[in-house]
Formats: structure tokens, C-alpha cells, sequence
């Protein structure tokens, strides 16, 4: 670890930290219970696994412990002396960091820069004047750990792998000894985690970790200790013998959950996927795309998508996916290559005219791209059937308002989106809520024929999960086709018939069988351009 005073937290505080968090209670101003009474602690030394699922408390108790929010009541503990936390700066001079889930860095300015503005203010213009200097020292600090990096590089270039990595040494080389990772491989190939993994075998020897995490096959990798929440109270505690021992996944999902998680298989597979083979839906026939900075982003796909299938994209962020998905909905034009949808060249039609069609789409982001936020719930589900709207005509051609919204509370019933009033803004409905509104609403316009989707279930709890994929696969029985885009390898994995890898606007690889049983190595070799 970096000793220089320079970049060291109070010394006054021991160099292993014993963290202790005592009946934490988070209540926040509407008046829910975010935390209630909860029990954690951190040995040194030390991973402890922080498990749960969406909205189970998880990330209010690490902002507690990084200063970013106040608890209602409880109080912690450091090295058995009370701390009172005002802001995540009172964390840092404690040596207690964050690494977030999307990454706090920014784009346009160098590794080295994104360090210095993480260093304190009273030092900050002073460095900023050896910069030159302090970027070697930090270039060799993050050989010295096992993670180089190019300090003069600008942070839009990294992939996702080594965005975390600046993370990550930012923290350490500032002195930082308490280590809190958020969903830290939720945007990682199977091989950087492999690396991650190692890395944190290591340098846990000089620090404490706890990983914040919804993956199980995690658990029994990474981690020394297990805390479950679950509704913002602790309901399962595994002690390091326990983890020696191994914990049944299952049993861990049983806590997380409050319930058996039913498994099932029944995607369409094998003979029955063949029997579609002959019924193309959508041809990206030599695609080429260009992003917003002029640069040719999408080079030359050519991917076919079958009636029935679920295509999966796997990749790296920042590969073309976002261009290529825009290029087939109409919101980005070609510079080369047609897109045929249905036996029709849509190259040159219009968003509106694609989605009459019935091409569809499911954003990653659900409140900004996905709904219009001042408008109801209800408006935000019958506004998409646009296309269908006189199925709600009477008989001399009115809309028949009472026959719509009718429509739209069975809806709401049949996929379990909980809200008191469909009248309501749609953005009081949590992450999951939003998520079942999207799907439901282009699942039951008829007109629907091909769903593009991004990250589909991406920080959602394991029961809303599995509702979604059921609702998918049975939607490719009744014959509509989907081109799954998500980080969650374990889900393109699960729901994919075919499998396409993308790296630098390339399709690398497509695996057409036994998805299933895919080498995992491999794709990630793939995925991040080893192997082409």
C-alpha cells in the first residue's frame, strides 16, 4: 500500500480497521423503512459478501458506511471507537472507499486527472503542478499492485475492466484500507472477474473489503463472510466456517428471497428452434454505423434473427451495441448495408413506420428512454398500442376510453405491477414495476413481432427475474423473435437459442448450438478481442 503522507488518511487511525455498524435504521422523509436495526461488521483483512436482492437495503447501509447518507438511528464503530460520518470525506480520512457500480469517473480527461480530482483540495494545486511526476508515481504504483494502466490515457478509451481498474487503484493509492465494491462484476467478462478475484486475494491482506453482490456463484469464490438482507432487516448470517464448509446456492436464495426459486428449462430448443430455420424475421445484411463522434462504430454485421428465437448479443460496452440497436430502430442512419424486416427493406423508413411494423424496443434505461414520466401509468401503456389503437373503437369509430382502460388494469393485474392508482406519475413505480410495465406493453400489442432488448433484468430480485423470462420464452412460443442485449452473461446464457458475440463493431463469433454448454474462457476471449 502507498505510505506517502501525501496521499495517506488520518494517521491517527489504526492501519487495520475494525468496522462495527450497530443497529442501523434508515428512515427516509416519505416514511419507509429502509433499514431496520441491522448488525454488520468488517474484520481486517477480510471479504465480507453483502447479499440481497433489489431494494433489500444493500446500498443504503454501504452509503452509511461511505458517508454518503446519515442513518436515522445506530451508530458505528471504528476500531471500537464511535465515528460520526457528515460526508463521504469523513469516510476517506478514515481510508473508507467506494468503487460504484457505474463508474465515478469522467470520460473526457486523463486516468491521472480522474486521480488528482479525488485528492484532497488543500493538495490538489500543488500536484496538479508535478503532474508529470505524480503520474509516474502513480504508473508505478499500479505495476507494483498488479493492475497497470496508462495514466495519460483518457478514460473514454478504457473498456469496462479497466474503467474499474482507475477505480480501484484511485482508491488504494489515496490510502484507502475499507474497500466497498458495488455489483463489481456486473459489467465484466467472465475472464476479468477471474482477474478481479485474484486481485482481491491478494490485496485483502492489506485492507478489508465487503462486496455488495446479487450473484451467488460469487459467494463461494470470493468471499470470507455472508450477510443476507432482505426488506432492510438481516435474516441470515454465515460465519467463515460456514463458507469452509460451502453454502448450498440454493439455500442462499431461499434467504434472499423468502421462498423457493422454482428452476426451469423450457426455452425452445433443438429440433423445435430448427423447425423456424427457414423463417427469417430480420436480415442486418453488411451493416455499417457511425457513432456521434463521426467514427465507423458498426463494421459490416451481418446477423439473421429466425421467427421464435431469442438471439443474444454478448460484448464488452462500448462495442457498437448501442449504435447497431439504434441502426435497426431507425434512430441512426446507415453509411452501408440494408436491414430487412419481415421480408421488407426498412433501410430508409422512419422510427414510426418500423415500430407499425412491429419492430419493438426495451431500453436499458427504463425512466429516461423507456416511459414518458409526466404522463399516468395507464397513458404509459396504451400511448405504445398507438399502432392498434381502433381495436378500442366502438362501433361508429370512437375510442371507447372506459374499453381501453380496462384493458390496461388486467394488464396490470396479469403482470403484477403494484401500484395503488394506474392514475398515478409512472415514475413513483420502482425499478422492477417500470420493468414489467415496458415488457407488458409491448408483449400485448399484437402488432409486435421482433423485441429489441437491453440489459432486461438488470438490478432486479430474483422472483421479478424469473417472471420476466417466463413471459419472454412464451412469447417465443407464439412466435415473436428477440435480440437480447444484456452484461449478464448468466441470463444470455439461460434465454439465448443463438449466441453473437460483437467486439470493436465486429460480430467475433456466433455460437448457433449448445448454447448452454459455451466455454466461458473462450467467450470471454472473444469478447474482449483475443480471439477473433
Amino acid at each position: 500500500m502507498n505510505t506517502n503522507s501525501i496521499f495517506s488518511p488520518d494517521m491517527s487511525v489504526s492501519s487495520l480497521l475494525f468496522i462495527e455498524m450497530r443497529d442501523i435504521t434508515k428512515i427516509y422523509p416519505n416514511g419507509v423503512y429502509a433499514l431496520v436495526d441491522v448488525n454488520f461488521d468488517l474484520k481486517p483483512c477480510e471479504v465480507h459478501c453483502l447479499l440481497g436482492e433489489n431494494g433489500a437495503g444493500k446500498s443504503t447501509l454501504m452509503k452509511i458506511l461511505a458517508g454518503v447518507l446519515k442513518p436515522t438511528k445506530g451508530e458505528i464503530l471504528i476500531n471500537g471507537v464511535p465515528a460520526e460520518f457528515d460526508s463521504p470525506l469523513d469516510a476517506q480520512k478514515y481510508g473508507i472507499g467506494m468503487v460504484h457500480q457505474l463508474f465515478n469517473l469522467i470520460d473526457d480527461v486523463s486516468v491521472i486527472d480522474n486521480v488528482l480530482l479525488l485528492t484532497p483540495l488543500s493538495k490538489r494545486e500543488k500536484l496538479w503542478l508535478i503532474k508529470d511526476k505524480f503520474a509516474l508515481d502513480f504508473r508505478k504504483f499500479a505495476e507494483e499492485m498488479g493492475l497497470p494502466i496508462d495514466p495519460f490515457i483518457k478514460v473514454r478509451f478504457l473498456p469496462a475492466g479497466l474503467k474499474q481498474r482507475v477505480e480501484i487503484l484511485r482508491l488504494l493509492y489515496l490510502g484507502t484500507k475499507v474497500l466497498i465494491f458495488d455489483e463489481p462484476t456486473s459489467m465484466l467478462t467472465p475472464l476479468e472477474s477471474k482477474e478481479l478475484f485474484k486481485f482481491i486475494r491478494n490485496v485483502k491482506s492489506q485492507s478489508s473489503i465487503v462486496w455488495v453482490t446479487h450473484r451467488l456463484n460469487e459467494v463461494n469464490e470470493i468471499c470470507d463472510r455472508i450477510t443476507i438482507l432482505r426488506g432492510g432487516k438481516v435474516v441470515k448470517y454465515y460465519t467463515e466456517e460456514d463458507i469452509r464448509n460451502g453454502v448450498e446456492l440454493a439455500e442462499l436464495a431461499y434467504y434472499m428471497v423468502g421462498d423457493a426459486v422454482v428452476s426451469y428449462s423450457d426455452k425452445i430448443k433443438g429440433d423445435a428452434l430448427q423447425n423456424t430455420f427457414d423463417k427469417p424475421i430480420l436480415k442486418i445484411d453488411n451493416v455499417v454505423v457511425k457513432d456521434d463522434y463521426n467514427n465507423i462504430k458498426v463494421k459490416g454485421i451481418n446477423l439473421t434473427l429466425y421467427k421464435g428465437e431469442i438471439l443474444g448479443i454478448a460484448g464488452v460496452s462500448g462495442n457498437g451495441q448501442k449504435e447497431l440497436v439504434e441502426a435497426i430502430l431507425g434512430c441512426r442512419s446507415l453509411e452501408k448495408g440494408s436491414i430487412i424486416f419481415n421480408g421488407i427493406d426498412i433501410t430508409l423508413k422512419s422510427i414510426s413506420e418500423r415500430l407499425k411494423m412491429g419492430l419493438a424496443y426495451i431500453p436499458a434505461d427504463r425512466l429516461e428512454r423507456g416511459v414518458a414520466d409526466g404522463i399516468s401509468i395507464a397513458e404509459n401503456i396504451y400511448a405504445y398500442w398507438v399502432n392498434t389503437i381502433n381495436r378500442f373503437n366502438n362501433s361508429i369509430g370512437i375510442l371507447n376510453k372506459k374499453c381501453l382502460y380496462d384493458k390496461v388494469i388486467n394488464l396490470i393485474k396479469e403482470y403484477n405491477i403494484k401500484t395503488i392508482d394506474p392514475s398515478l406519475p409512472v415514475r413513483i413505480l420502482s425499478g422492477g414495476n417500470l420493468q414489467k410495465l415496458l415488457i407488458a406493453r409491448v408483449l400485448q400489442n399484437p402488432c409486435v413481432k421482433v423485441v429489441i432488448a437491453e440489459e432486461l433484468t438488470a438490478g432486479l430480485d430474483i422472483k421479478t427475474m424469473q417472471f420476466i423470462h417466463r413471459k419472454i420464452i412464451e412469447s417465443c412460443k407464439q412466435g415473436i423473435s428477440f435480440i437480447l442485449i444484456s452484461s449478464e452473461l448468466d441470463e444470455l446464457l439461460k434465454l439465448s437459442d443463438r449466441l453473437a458475440v460483437i467486439y470493436d463493431g465486429k460480430i467475433t463469433k456466433i455460437y448457433n448450438n449448445n448454447v448452454d454448454n459455451i466455454d466461458l474462457m473462450e467467450l470471454s476471449e472473444y469478447m474482449m478481442g483475443i480471439k477473433y
